[in-house]
């Protein structure tokens, strides 16, 4: 992701030449987005940038100010998780399909084979599927996307996931007698 570093003067006319851990920026109006920051290029992790100069350039003689000024900024992990159900099944029975998370801190919007399920909570089930209704025999479900609603902003994921329900036949017999 990226992410927009803003620099607002609380003193001064401006424009403003600014630096940023090490890095000048020039001609920067306060209030407006001086950089925009890619995670894994540009800094990677969560990560702190620190504003040590501020040169104000709208006056004559240019007024230079050091300063220690922060601004945190926290990467999300990407969510990750599984499914699984709670098989065999019978023909005709029902089948818990579950999601459990392990990176992300939820709710959780996730996708599996194509039907989107909203605000699911790590752990819990979040279909309750009849064979013969809403599958038929042995199947594979697929999770192939992962949204963590619960950070902002949501971090979404694509993934491919399976768990395979196992459908038991029915019996089938005969009868038979001696006479």
């Amino acid at each position: 992701g990226t992410v927009d570093l803003t620099f607002t003067s609380t003193a001064g006319t401006g424009p403003f030449d600014i630096v940023v851990d090490g890095v000048t920026y020039t001609g920067i109006t306060s209030g407006t987005v001086f950089a925009t920051l890619t995670e894994g290029v540009d800094f990677t992790g969560n990560t702190t940038f620190t504003l040590t100069s501020i040169t104000d350039t709208g006056v004559t003689p240019n007024c230079v100010a050091t300063v220690s000024e922060t601004t945190d900024v926290v990467v999300n992990l990407e969510p990750a998780g599984t499914i699984s159900n709670d098989g065999p099944v019978c023909v005709g029975g029902t089948v818990n399909l579950t999601f459990t998370s392990t990176a992300g801190t939820g709710p959780f919007d996730i996708v599996v084979d194509g039907v989107t399920y909203t605000g699911i909570t790590s752990g819990t089930v979040f279909a309750n599927l009849t064979e013969g209704v809403d599958f038929t025999g042995n199947t594979t479900f697929t999770l192939t996307s992962i949204t963590d609603t619960g950070v902002t902003p949501n971090c979404a994921a694509t993934v491919s996931e399976t768990t395979d329900v196992v459908v038991n036949p029915e019996p089938v017999g005969t009868i038979s007698n001696s006479g």
